[in-house]
């Protein structure tokens, strides 16, 4: 049985809902940034919401929602099809940093931005589903949601990751190129402790390629690993193990997820507003939710020793000892898909349920970015009405804070399709595009 409802929606101010806000701001001395938290921020958020000294108009633009869903048990997964259109007017704090940091940060409090004309096509319709390759999700979805043994530290990828920085440095060396750039710095460096009268070029784009690639492909890995390895250190892996096995017994979820973006105009407004983009994004969210439980046969302690600190040869093991597979894999998930054909043969999986849903959504407005000089984000919890939350910033960006939004969400019980996997094709990052930028940049001239 199905039941359908209905209703009307005006501008979503969040909490509180009248579109109040405070236009007090707070410089923050250079000096007492790092004393500086999120916490911070979020006591900054709710004190200034107590006090608020301005509101905001919502939009004339009528939204709507729709709402069909099939009756069942609580904590099933249940068909339901929801369709959503409304304008949005969210409140936030966020303290930002000076492009210089040796002056004053400012603290935005309690803020909302004004709603801007709705001058796009909010149209959205679930035909660009039809433009993602489902079969190929849906098998990643099912290799990553296996089970196994093991710990989020592989010591064979820490090892070849430093393989990638030694690779790197090999091939730099070997055109001589590096130690030219080191030369560029000695130069400069001669030239401001001594000027003279004669001016030379300098080429300072070569070292500053070098050291960015020392702190992406050598420093920053070591640390992240470093910390994760003292956290191992403290565990046993007996007791670990006994754990894993323990808890197969009880019925876990995991979800699965990926976002296709059919179109994306956002663009960062003209001045210095380096923490927002305005435009149209236009994506689909696809879920994979499984339910399930596993019987897991104990290993032998010296080889329940090796796959805890990911000491057992893989594919993706072999595949990233391969020089520069880190290049392939910013642009195709070839060490991802490897991963994901893994499966630990001491773990038997029983699936209690499966599900999947899709989500295409459409937001025009302003966006907020991760740029470094958001020092901390603070926006409000719409799953807890009156609460706000500290963004961990690789979550900051692309949320919507004053726009309109419209969706179209799709749940439906499903099977999981355990075909090939196939590496997802993508774009790199920024930082991986920064990388291969830097490389070429010491490799040709």
């Amino acid at each position: 049985m199905f039941e359908e409802k209905s209703r009307s929606l005006v501008t979503d101010f969040g909490y509180p809902g009248d579109g109040k806000y405070s236009t007090v701001g707070t410089n923050v001395l250079a000096s007492q940034v790092p004393l500086h938290t999120g916490d911070t921020t979020k006591a900054a958020y709710i004190q200034y919401r107590s006090m608020p000294n301005a509101t905001r108009q919502g939009s004339s633009v009528q939204g709507f929602e729709k709402l069909i869903g099939s009756k069942g048990e609580w904590g099933k997964y249940n068909k339901c099809y929801h369709i959503q259109y409304k304008p949005v007017c969210y409140p936030w704090g966020a303290l930002f940093l000076n492009a210089n940091p040796a002056l004053a940060a400012y603290r935005r409090n309690f803020t909302r931005e004004s709603l801007p004309a709705l001058t796009v096509d909010m149209t959205t319709s679930s035909d660009v589903l039809r433009q993602i390759p489902m079969e190929q999700v849906k098998a990643r979805a099912w290799g990553s949601m296996q089970p196994e043994f093991g710990s989020d530290f592989s010591l064979m990828n820490f090892i070849l990751e430093l393989k990638d920085y030694r690779s790197v440095v090999k091939a730099i060396s070997q055109n001589g190129k590096f130690f030219d750039g080191l030369n560029d710095w000695y130069k400069l460096f001669k030239k401001v402790l001594y000027p003279t009268k004669t001016e030379h070029r300098l080429d300072l784009t070569i070292p500053a390629a070098s050291l960015l690639l020392t702190h992406n492909l050598a420093i920053s890995p070591l640390m992240k690993d470093v910390v994760k390895m003292a956290a191992l250190f403290k565990q046993e892996v007996g007791k670990a193990q006994v754990a894993f096995q323990k808890a197969g017994a009880v019925v876990q979820t995991t979800h699965y997820s990926e976002v296709f973006t059919h179109s994306d105009t956002r663009v960062t407004p003209y001045g210095d507003y380096f923490w927002k983009t305005s435009g149209t994004w236009y994506r689909t969210k696809y879920t994979a939710t499984m339910q399930y439980t596993y019987d897991y046969k104990m290993r032998p302690d010296f080889a329940a020793y090796c796959k805890y600190w990911g000491l057992t040869p893989t594919w993706e093991t072999i595949w990233n000892a391969l020089p520069f597979s880190f290049l392939v894999d910013y642009l195709v998930g070839i060490g991802k898909a490897f991963a994901m054909v893994e499966r630990d043969e001491m773990v038997k999986l029983y699936e209690r349920s499966y599900g999947e849903s899709t989500k295409v959504i459409k937001t025009f407005g302003g966006h907020f970015t991760n740029h470094s000089r958001i020092h901390s984000l603070t926006f409000w919890k719409a799953e807890t009405l009156e609460k706000c939350y500290d963004v961990p910033r690789e979550k900051m960006n692309g949320i919507l804070f004053s726009g309109y939004t419209a969706s179209i969400y799709h749940r439906y019980p499903s099977t999981p399709y355990k075909g090939l996997i196939i590496p997802r094709i993508k774009g790199p990052s920024m930082m991986q595009s920064m990388n291969m930028l830097a490389l070429a940049r010491l490799l040709w001239r």
